[in-house]
């Protein structure tokens, strides 16, 4: 490979570099793969690699050196492998195609494999997540106990003399309104971590919820075939963390589910919430009212 071209494939793997990441960001595909607090850095290294990019494309010199001198009166001592067209094709290919073909969802088989965690300690940042957001929760109940029926604490409103406020009279009435229709907007996590936090629950319990979440048969817990699941993915940081949660929907015998809605097709479900105990535990539980499908949320992921 003659100097000239050699000069020119170190920008142009940093430019594929960087305007992959641009690309990424830009479209708005890095949504899938990466957590809100990381992609102002994605998008920091694709400038920073472009501009680099361009500088090396200016700046080289029409004759590269070597340790003889001119590049021109060395001859190439290298492998005809690494002194081919082949060598950079190596590096530039795969990052293409990955970006390429790189699906922005995950599908049934994903499921299958990961697992789907159905409550909420088995969600890891789930409870940091809410002691965040109402910091309230940190004065109650732990985040990651599960109150056993029978126990004194299982009966919050029981008056003791140290017991702070519950949640529902500090914080979670005011962060959980429901909207013009009457329907509190929350997600699975919201639901799974009220499951296990009875301050928390008593705000949710007998109200109407709107839920939105990717539809899955639930072949477990399902005696009489009139439930399913909604699925979504919890980031902590990056896709390759994702955790498949799930909420139980139960639905009417007359309430069937509408033809548009499909095995892991994003739906919406309407109605009461409930939290019965089943297997000896708190279980989160929508009585739906209404089923529909619907389009993707901005934000596929819970975080």
């Amino acid at each position: 490979m003659n100097p000239k071209a050699t000069s020119v494939l170190p920008p142009i793997v940093l430019l594929e570099w960087g305007g992959v990441l641009l690309y990424f960001h830009l479209s708005g595909r890095i949504n899938a793969f990466l957590h809100p607090s990381f992609r102002l850095n994605v998008l920091l290294a694709g400038i920073v690699l472009s501009l680099c990019a361009l500088t090396l494309l200016v700046t080289r010199k029409q004759s590269a050196m070597c340790e003889c001198g001119p590049a021109g009166n060395c001859g190439d001592r290298r492998a005809p492998l690494v002194s081919s067209w082949l060598f950079p094709l190596m590096l530039l290919l795969p990052l293409g195609i990955a970006a390429s073909f790189t699906r922005d969802s995950f599908g049934a088989n994903f499921l299958a494999t990961r697992g789907v965690a159905d409550h909420a300690s088995a969600i890891p940042g789930l409870a940091e997540k809410f002691k965040k957001n109402l910091p309230s929760l940190a004065q109650t109940a732990p985040a990651a106990q599960i109150i056993e029926p029978g126990l004194p604490e299982a009966n919050p409103s029981a008056p003791t003399g140290n017991n702070p406020p519950a949640v529902e009279d500090v914080n979670a009435e005011n962060f959980f309104k429901p909207d013009a229709s009457g329907n509190i907007k929350v997600n699975v996590g919201d639901l799974l971590y009220a499951a296990q936090e009875p301050s928390l629950s008593a705000t949710f319990v007998n109200k109407s919820a709107e839920v939105v979440g990717q539809f899955m048969p639930a072949k477990t817990n399902n005696p009489d075939g009139s439930r399913f699941k909604l699925v979504r993915l919890f980031m902590t940081c990056c896709a390759a963390d994702a955790q498949p949660v799930s909420l139980l929907v139960e639905r009417a015998a007359d309430l069937p589910i509408p033809a548009g809605v499909s095995e892991m097709g994003w739906t919406k479900v309407v109605g009461d919430i409930t939290f019965p105990l089943e297997n000896g535990r708190a279980t989160a539980i929508i009585r739906a009212r209404k089923i529909e499908p619907v389009s993707p949320p901005e934000e596929t992921m819970l975080y």
